[in-house]
């Protein structure tokens, strides 16, 4: 019996140790189950853009009623302060008249933002809204604004004017290869390569789903109405693929990756590269991980209470034999 308790005690011990490893393996967990562990927690955050954006389709349903389309949704699990000013039928040129994309961030003026986010072009693309160029000015007033390029760049110079404070960065729409109506919807690559392009010569991070192959087969942009009502705008189940994309792209715009050293070291020779890559080395290895660290701390507290126990038992059956 007084042997059953040890080795229980001993499990006991175990188990616990076991356990302190847990929030070491959560390290590199997806910070979207914790609000409080995302760089964009608390963090007010303007979206603009079209109907996509806007999420019309869920207006009326009391289960996304809290988390509209992925500006809601990375409300929900980023912890942001959203402002979702984005409207049906906006353009980024002025093919749709007043309702643009500048429009709206003229409308949001006067408030201060830590996160500009805009999407569009895909009216622009369904009305065969000229492309555009990218211009070698940064003024303003010099650009095309009947063109989608020339409306992208005023969209960006506004937004920096008029949101110094901010961060800011461009969402390109996934692929519409299906779509029934519009000019161009069925293939925008002549938008977004363009966009691209200006996105660069401003700065301004960009997600490019339009190329995404992971995203596009996941909406099954191709064939089916399951994700994409009507080949075009994100039913819930869409959104709900999207918004993890673009929830990951906006940590990343706010708390970018830091940057890889180069290392200083001298190329090894042939001789040592042979050694260091025998089975069993990892020459890749800077060292132990927290996890590894923690894995041999519980090996050897486990072994030490065991030879501790087996020295127990042999204790007692010594002085058993003795009396």
């Amino acid at each position: 019996m007084q042997r059953n308790r040890i080795f229980f005690c001993f499990l006991l011990i175990f188990v616990l140790l076991c356990s302190l490893s847990v929030p070491v393996l959560a390290d590199g967990q997806d910070v979207s189950s914790d609000p409080a562990a995302s760089p964009l927690n608390g963090l007010k955050v303007l979206f603009v853009g079209d109907s996509i954006c806007e999420a019309r389709v869920e207006w009326d349903d009391p289960v996304h009623k809290d988390c509209v389309g992925w500006a809601g949704r990375i409300a929900v699990s980023d912890g942001i302060i959203n402002t979702n000013i984005s409207a049906s039928g906006a353009s980024v040129s002025d093919c749709r008249g007043a309702n643009t994309v500048q429009a709206q961030l003229q409308k949001a003026s006067g408030q201060k933002f830590d996160l500009v986010v805009l999407h569009g072009g895909v009216n622009d693309a369904w009305d065969g809204a000229p492309v555009g160029v990218m211009s070698d000015s940064t003024d303003m007033t010099t650009f095309d604004r009947s063109t989608f390029g020339g409306g992208l760049e005023f969209s960006f110079a506004y937004a920096k004017k008029a949101f110094q404070d901010a961060k800011f960065c461009f969402v390109i729409n996934y692929q519409l290869p299906a779509a029934e109506k519009g000019v161009s919807l069925k293939d925008m690559s002549a938008y977004f390569d363009l966009a691209k392009q200006i996105c660069d010569k401003w700065e301004i991070p960009y997600l490019d789903l339009y190329n995404n192959q992971e995203i596009n087969d996941a909406l099954e942009v191709s064939t089916s109405l399951t994700y994409l009502k009507d080949h075009i705008h994100p039913n819930s189940a869409g959104y709900d693929v999207i918004a993890p994309y673009i929830a990951e792209f906006l940590r990343t715009v706010i708390a970018p990756p830091a940057p890889v050293e180069e290392s200083s070291e001298e190329p090894v020779s042939e001789q040592s590269e042979q050694v260091e890559t025998l089975p069993g080395i990892n020459k890749q290895s800077d060292g132990l991980t927290a996890f590894e660290i923690t894995l041999i701390v519980v090996s050897v507290v486990a072994v030490a209470a065991f030879i501790a126990l087996a020295a127990a038992l042999l204790s007692k059956r010594k002085k058993e034999k003795e009396k």
